[in-house]
């Protein structure tokens, strides 16, 4: 029997796959807040596998966890790494620190390419490219010019006209919570990543907060 009680305790903090249904509908459910953000309903074109090593910032997501771990400490600045959150989101953060292995297990899992296939809300109207057409517009050679740069953007929005190119992880949920890494890209050097946090509240998935990583 202690044993057992012992293994109930600890089986809310195991990390496990979250089902496929329930992936897409987190997805979409961002998604449709991302094209809101933006004032207009940009298509939206997902890559089918997120290249994490090819990101703006080569910073480690375990430096979040590290700077959830110092605000909770008491460490105010560390806060800045994030931008400006609304009222709320930083003591949710402090409150509860179960989000912290949840991150360090997605940054473990960001070494794996991820097979994103279009499942999401059909009022979305997604298109998702592999990776030989994204290498059609976006070749991430380090010494590229900004011109060859905004050449295979004009290529980009000829084919698929006003569209962001996004970027999503898998996503890591405990049962309670879960999060991804999320990439968007709308020309240019414009872009920014960042993780994307949601909660479940009376069995229904719910958008908590995006901490953004980097912006260009």
């Amino acid at each position: 029997m202690k044993y057992l009680l012992t293994i109930l305790f600890l089986l809310p903090c195991f990390v496990f796959s979250q089902k496929a249904d329930e992936s897409y509908a987190i997805y979409s459910q961002y998604l449709k807040r991302y094209q809101t953000k933006k004032g207009v309903k940009v298509r939206l074109v997902i890559k089918e596998s997120l290249d994490y090593s090819s990101k703006y910032d080569e910073a480690s997501l375990l430096s979040v966890v590290k700077d959830i771990k110092d605000y909770s400490d008491g460490k105010q600045s560390a806060l800045l790494s994030f931008g400006l959150l609304p009222d709320g989101y930083a003591e949710t953060l402090k409150k509860d620190t179960l989000w912290i292995p949840l991150i360090a297990e997605l940054d473990k899992k960001l070494s794996d390419n991820s097979n994103i296939k279009n499942e999401f809300a059909p009022e979305l109207e997604t298109v998702v490219i592999g990776k030989r057409e994204y290498n059609k517009y976006h070749n991430t050679e380090i010494n590229k010019s900004y011109k060859s740069i905004q050449q295979g953007w004009d290529t980009f929005h000829h084919k698929y006209g006003k569209a962001a190119l996004i970027g999503l992880s898998e996503i890591v949920s405990d049962g309670k919570r879960a999060v991804f890494y999320f990439t968007s890209n709308y020309g240019g050097l414009g872009g920014e990543g960042g993780l994307v946090l949601f909660y479940k509240e009376n069995s229904k998935w719910r958008f908590l907060m995006y901490l953004r990583i980097w912006q260009a």
